[in-house]
């Protein structure tokens, strides 16, 4: 919180300063001083600039009360707005300060809860003795079955006899070079800036803020402290010979060996007698875990012990029920616990993932057996339980229901997929036609699709209610006839993974309840309160996202959220995040108080959220990530011997069209070529990055240029087109498309970039969006495409 202001600055600055006047000491010693000084300086000026901060805010709160109660609104909006920005960046500040002193990681700016840290950061639970009994049933359970056998040292140089040694000459010369500045630099770049400060009081993110100030010091006492690392094998008697050297070398020296603030490490394979010797040894003494370590362990333990039989076998219910019980925390965080998973939801999701294996491994063994045994006619997601299951099948079909909710078809020539009873429509959560078609029972969906690979639109038309043809008519379909493939909806890659799972298994068990603020005969959820109701609709009307908003279908806030980066409102995200929680807060002033909300009032209170939190953002231009980060983003020419092609895409949510934008540049960083082009949008965002990829390709090809780097903004087509990852939703058809186009190529790379490294791009596939079709400028450009490349030519 500290990092953002210029006195906090100068004092680091001063008082680090000093690093090169005490060089004669040992490092170590300088930089325990300075830290030490540092942290009593910055908190003396901090009691000067936040002390009676309490009073400050009730101050403020006052003088907003009276403005807020002052009838006349045209001289009073101005200075309500004012207060409301100075009352924000207060609680920003205030919730910033609670955060790092609870160390939770977990914590994000933005709750306004602060009250409750105090007695996170400070409280002790008494007691834990239930967990910890829990943890340790699990382990003797499983020690019994994991237990070593001894082996002797004949019988493991039996088994290694003729295995090759996997430490080589070079990986050995590389493991004994001295340690580098740049690794110290690279390692506190990794670290998690609130994380629980050492001994100096400090966190990471001091140094991280300070950087450019601290360098010298930390650099060279992290090489200090590393280059007095020893490591030694965990034997009782190696260990009293090194503590022997240890004693020698005090003697002689004169220097005293203090193990109060050593640390020993030991494999995990040590038993625990093992170390306690040879603690003992070096007189270590022991420390209990904080209150985040033992969440840690619960979490590491409790839970992750009993997961292969639950990948196996339904947990009776009961059991899961004792094992919540006994931890007392298995809530999730959203409803005030502190992240422990549902038991028996997260049993189903594992054996949901048994029942994927069989879905996407039919030629493996285990499939052919079940299927041989309880299907042979149909197919897994239609299966039925059978005559003498086992129980290890109707634990499958227990976690078959998170997949019958979650998968859909992925069109390729809609054979196998049936118009009315199949998942084929990407809208959860029936992933059906809402309104039943007129097509004859039975019907698929490949007599929708035209011999071109096209949709049928006239046929669409007649045969949809609007709201389901709008949505069949934007799903990407192959150029050629591919097989109908099923897929994982609630992942960008169409894979099942456990953790989606676990989430749609907690919908499954714990639907939310209806209420209406609206009228009792009126069903009200979560998304009718924040999109739909009339109070949000005014509100939203209020803003420059109704049109974005409008087109949004039903369905949970996350994948609303989801929708709307799709549809472009990736920047405004903080934005919407602010109007919803601004509407519920002026819901509530309705419902309870009785209190009619102004919306043009909401919408200004949500931007000077927005503003505020903005505003207390931690600046990383001292950390060494940002200062690589900035140098990154600048656009670099290619070599000599190849050419840059830069594209991108931008969506109109309201006309569902999309602009793809392609510059093509040499190693001066001149245009060559510039084109644009307009398509249909297809409902997602990565689809259009794709074809902006694919729409560079074809213009590189024209101009017949064969060695390239095609440069994307989006990280996830880069590594598509780089097979670098696997995709199996409908985005993957065009990464096809862009792979087959190698051949067209001597060489091509495709990589990633940051926006600010792909401006042109950006800004001609804007201007894609104001014209029909596609156009190639050669050499000479239109006054308006050249004013796009100013400053970036």
């Amino acid at each position: 919180m500290w990092s953002s202001y210029e006195a906090c600055k100068k004092i680091v600055k001063e008082e680090w300063l000093q690093w090169h006047i005490r060089n004669e000491e040992s490092p170590a010693q300088v930089f325990k001083a300075i830290a030490r000084k540092s942290m009593a300086r910055l908190i003396l000026w901090s009691k000067v600039e936040f002390g009676e901060r309490d009073k400050k805010l009730k101050v403020l709160l006052g003088k907003l009360k009276k403005a807020k109660e002052n009838h006349d609104q045209r001289n009073s909006g101005r200075e309500i707005q004012n207060l409301e920005t100075q009352i924000q960046r207060h609680l920003m500040e205030e919730e910033v300060y609670w955060k790092q002193r609870s160390r939770a990681d977990w914590l994000k700016a933005g709750d306004k809860t602060h009250k409750i840290f105090p007695c996170q950061s400070f409280g002790k639970e008494k007691e834990k003795q239930n967990r910890r009994n829990v943890a340790s049933r699990f382990c003797e359970y499983f020690q019994n079955w994991f237990t070593t056998s001894n082996p002797s040292t004949d019988q493991i140089n039996a088994a290694l006899q003729g295995m090759a040694p996997r430490v080589d000459t070079g990986m050995n010369t590389h493991l004994e070079q001295p340690f580098t500045a740049e690794e110290i630099e690279a390692a506190l770049d990794q670290m998690c800036p609130t994380k629980a400060p050492g001994p100096d009081g400090l966190q990471a993110v001091f140094f991280q803020k300070h950087w450019k100030s601290v360098r010298n010091g930390v650099v060279a006492t992290c090489l200090d402290v590393l280059n007095h690392l020893i490591f030694t094998k965990a034997a009782v008697e190696d260990c009293m010979h090194l503590k022997k050297v240890f004693d020698c070398y005090a003697m002689a020296s004169g220097q005293i060996f203090n193990y109060e603030k050593s640390s020993m490490f030991f494999s995990g394979k040590i038993p625990e007698e093992q170390r306690e010797t040879i603690k003992n040894i070096f007189k270590l003494n022991h420390k209990l875990f904080s209150s985040g370590g033992k969440e840690i362990l619960i979490k590491a333990v409790a839970q992750a012990v009993p997961a292969y039989t639950m990948s196996v076998f339904k947990i009776p219910l009961g059991l899961c029920n004792d094992i919540q019980r006994a931890m007392k925390l298995s809530y999730a965080k959203i409803r005030g616990g502190l992240g422990f998973r549902d038991v028996s939801c997260f049993n189903q999701a594992l054996l949901a993932k048994q029942g994927w294996r069989l879905l996407q491994n039919p030629e493996s063994l285990v499939a052919k057996v079940i299927k041989s045994r309880y299907y042979k006619n149909t197919d897994f997601l239609n299966a039925k339980v059978g005559s003498s299951p086992s129980f290890i099948w109707r634990s499958i079909l227990w976690g078959r229901q998170v997949l019958q909710k979650g998968t859909r078809w992925r069109i390729g020539n809609g054979e196998k997929i049936q118009i009315q009873a199949s998942n084929w429509i990407p809208r959860p959560t029936t992933f059906k036609p809402i309104v039943e078609p007129s097509l004859p029972t039975g019907a698929k969906v490949s007599e929708l699709i035209l011999p071109n690979q096209q949709w049928n639109e006239s046929m669409i038309n007649q045969s949809f209610a609007r709201m389901d043809a709008d949505i069949i008519k934007s799903i990407l379909l192959p150029r050629t006839p591919q097989e109908d493939e099923i897929i994982w909806h609630y992942d960008r890659k169409g894979l099942y993974s456990v953790k989606s799972g676990y989430q749609l298994a907690l919908k499954i068990k714990f639907p939310e309840p209806p209420t209406s603020s609206a009228g009792a005969s009126q069903e009200e959820d979560v998304f009718h309160v924040l999109m739909e109701c009339k109070l949000a609709r005014k509100i939203w009307r209020c803003t420059d996202l109704e049109a974005a908003v409008q087109s949004i279908r039903r369905d949970d806030m996350l994948s609303t959220m989801h929708s709307l980066m799709r549809k472009g409102a990736k920047s405004e995200i903080d934005y919407v995040a602010s109007i919803w929680w601004a509407t519920w807060h002026a819901r509530n002033k309705l419902l309870f108080e009785g209190k009619k909300p102004d919306p043009r009032e909401t919408v200004a209170k949500a931007k000077a959220i927005v503003v505020a939190y903005q505003a207390m953002q931690f600046k990383e231009q001292d950390s060494p990530s940002s200062i690589k980060e900035k140098e990154a983003q600048r656009w670099n020419p290619p070599p000599s011997s190849k050419l840059k092609i830069n594209v991108d895409a931008a969506v109109h949510a309201e006309s569902q069209m999309a602009g793809l934008g392609a510059v093509i540049r040499n190693s001066q960083g001149q245009v060559v070529v510039a084109a644009v082009k307009s398509i249909n949008f297809q409902g997602d965002v990565s689809i259009a990055e794709a074809k902006a990829v694919q729409w560079g390709l074809e213009v590189a090809s024209k101009a017949s240029f064969t060695n390239v780097i095609v440069e994307t903004d989006c990280s996830m087509v880069a590594d598509l087109a780089n097979n670098k990852v696997s995709n199996k939703t409908e985005i993957w058809w065009t990464i096809a498309e862009i792979q087959s186009s190698r051949q067209d190529f001597q060489s091509i790379d495709f990589q990633h970039v940051p926006r600010q490294c792909n401006t042109s791009a950006h800004s001609l596939a804007k201007r894609a969006l104001k014209s029909s079709g596609s156009v190639i400028w050669w050499d000479e450009f239109p006054a308006d495409v050249l004013c796009l490349f100013d400053g970036f030519i």
